[in-house]
């Protein structure tokens, strides 16, 4: 028996992107599979044309934005109660090569340990430069590190190897290993989550394999936006509360707390300031006030 694959997308007033995205997964060789299309609160008239029935989608409609973790949430319990065995967790923005699912679903039975699978994530827009191929997960510091980010694909990372992180946005990971080690951590909202159920992986001791024959090609912050307030506030919020989850407190106060304080707040919203950016500076101030004060440091966007 064919093993089948939960394919879990995100919508929230893109409908466009998500349209294209679907279009790509239909264009798969591997047929297995079951979409399973969360519209997180999206404006009436966005989400109306996804909720037509059709064969290969189970579309899943939340009356507000419940953010990427608790939606994606959502999907992960609706493909495993659907008897899906393996979760291919994929962002809207996104659009995946024909052979992507049948490359990674080759390699399951190489390592009964590997329980995540990352496929090289090249960009949107520019399609012969990598977003990660694979990448390193530097907990101590609260840091994930995307291997080639920018790089143009040349073939440098054509092999495939054990990494440390799986970028969300592109992520094939077994059913029994999320049955294990749990979901996304919901106060997340929108990032970081990635990097908290790699640490949780890696704690269990499953591998994360890199693919490079399996190809994704992404637009980076498509939801939230690359340089909106709201991206800087839950990058600088979340990454405290990632070194909370997974550091003892001598590494979290000693290692991360000075990096974090003079690298990702002190210097970040001096930039920001000299740039003019303005709302961007508060609301990286924000996110971390909010560890001191959650009602204070509460931003409206």
């Amino acid at each position: 028996m064919i093993e089948s694959i939960g394919i879990v997308v995100l919508n929230w007033n893109q409908q466009a992107l998500t349209r294209e995205c679907i279009g790509s997964i239909r264009n798969s060789d591997f047929k297995n599979y079951k979409i399973f299309l969360l519209d997180n609160g999206s404006r009436q008239g966005e989400w109306e044309e996804f909720s037509t029935p059709c064969e290969d989608i189970i579309f899943i409609r939340n009356e507000e934005n419940l953010g990427f973790a608790r939606g994606a949430n959502i999907g992960i319990t609706a493909a495993m109660e659907y008897g899906c065995d393996y979760l291919f967790l994929l962002n809207n923005d996104t659009l995946i090569d024909p052979l992507c699912l049948s490359e990674m679903m080759k390699h399951w039975a190489v390592d009964e340990t590997v329980g995540v699978i990352t496929p090289k994530i090249l960009q949107y827009d520019r399609r012969d430069t990598l977003f990660a191929a694979g990448g390193r997960l530097i907990k101590s510091l609260g840091q994930p590190l995307l291997r080639g980010l920018n790089e143009k694909d040349r073939g440098q990372y054509d092999k495939n190897e054990t990494v440390t992180f799986a970028s969300g946005c592109a992520m094939l990971i077994k059913v029994s290993v999320i049955r294990e080690i749990g979901m996304f951590y919901e106060d997340f909202f929108a990032y970081a989550e990635d990097m908290d159920l790699c640490s949780r992986v890696s704690k269990q001791n499953y591998k994360m394999l890199y693919i490079p024959t399996a190809k994704v090609w992404h637009k980076f912050a498509g939801s939230t936006g690359v340089e909106s307030p709201l991206f800087y506030y839950l990058h600088t919020r979340n990454r405290m509360i990632f070194a909370k989850r997974n550091n003892v407190f001598l590494v979290y106060f000693f290692a991360f707390m000075p990096f974090f304080i003079l690298y990702r707040v002190l210097y970040l919203i001096t930039r920001l300031l000299m740039t003019k950016r303005f709302s961007q500076a508060k609301a990286v101030f924000k996110g971390f006030v909010w560890h001191i004060n959650k009602k204070w440091g509460q931003m409206t966007f």
